[in-house]
C-alpha cells in the first residue's frame, strides 16, 4: 500500500513498522509519532447535548455511557461540566458495550432500576444513538413516558437508529463525511510530502 486510513488504533504499530503514510480515524486521542489523527470532538458533543437539554428547561439531568470508552468518558465530563456551570447535578450510569443478549438483559435491568430512581422529568444524554435507543426502550419497559418523564438525546445523528426510536430520537450530528474528506486530504499530503506534511 502507498497509504492507509485506519479506524481507531488496533494496527498502528504494524503500519508504523512498514513506514506507510497513515491517518487514524476514530474516537481515541492516543498519539503516535508520525501518524495523523482525525478524531471526534467529544468535548463539543457533550457541551452541545447539555445546551440542548438546558434550553428545553430541564432541572434534572442524567448521562448514560459505555464504561472503559475514553470518548464516552470525555462526552460525560463535558456534559457534566456544562450542566454544573448552570447550577444543576447530573446522575451518571455506565454500562459495558452490548456483547450478548443474555448479558444485555442484566444491563437492561440495571438501567431500568436507575431510570426509575431518577428525579423526573429528566433530560438524559446517551453517549451515542445506539445506547440512546436502548435507554428509550428500557424507559418504556420501566413504565416511564418518553419524552415526558425521560427525554433522551444521543450522538452521531444516525438516521436509521434515530428514526427507528419511538418517538424519533434527537441527536448531536457529527460530520463523518467531513472527517472522511479531511482524512483523505491529510493522507494525500503525507504521500506527496512525507512526514513534513504533519506540520
Amino acid at each position: 500500500a502507498d497509504g492507509i486510513i485506519l479506524r481507531d488504533v488496533e494496527r498502528v504499530e504494524e503500519v508504523l513498522a512498514d513506514g506507510i503514510p497513515a491517518v487514524v480515524v476514530g474516537h481515541r486521542r492516543k498519539e503516535f509519532a508520525g501518524i495523523a489523527n482525525v478524531v471526534t470532538d467529544s468535548d463539543a458533543v457533550g457541551q452541545l447535548a447539555a445546551e440542548h437539554l438546558l434550553s428545553c428547561g430541564f432541572k434534572h439531568f442524567a448521562y448514560c455511557g459505555y464504561a472503559e470508552s475514553s470518548w464516552s468518558t470525555e462526552r460525560c465530563e463535558s456534559f457534566v461540566r456544562r450542566i454544573s456551570q448552570a447550577g444543576f447535578e447530573v446522575k451518571t450510569q455506565f454500562v459495558q458495550a452490548r456483547e450478548t443478549e443474555g448479558a444485555w438483559r442484566k444491563v437492561r435491568d440495571m438501567i431500568r432500576g436507575w431510570l426509575r430512581r431518577l428525579p423526573k422529568p429528566a433530560g438524559l444524554m446517551a453517549c451515542n444513538d445506539d445506547l440512546g435507543k436502548e435507554v428509550m426502550e428500557t424507559s418504556k419497559l420501566a413504565g416511564l413516558r418518553v419524552p415526558d418523564d425521560i427525554a433522551v438525546i444521543g450522538a452521531d445523528n444516525d438516521d436509521v437508529v434515530c428514526g427507528l426510536a419511538d418517538p424519533p430520537m434527537s441527536s448531536i450530528a457529527i460530520n463523518f463525511e467531513r472527517a472522511g474528506y479531511e482524512a483523505a486530504q491529510v493522507l494525500r499530503d503525507l504521500m506527496r510530502g512525507g512526514k513534513e506534511a504533519l506540520h
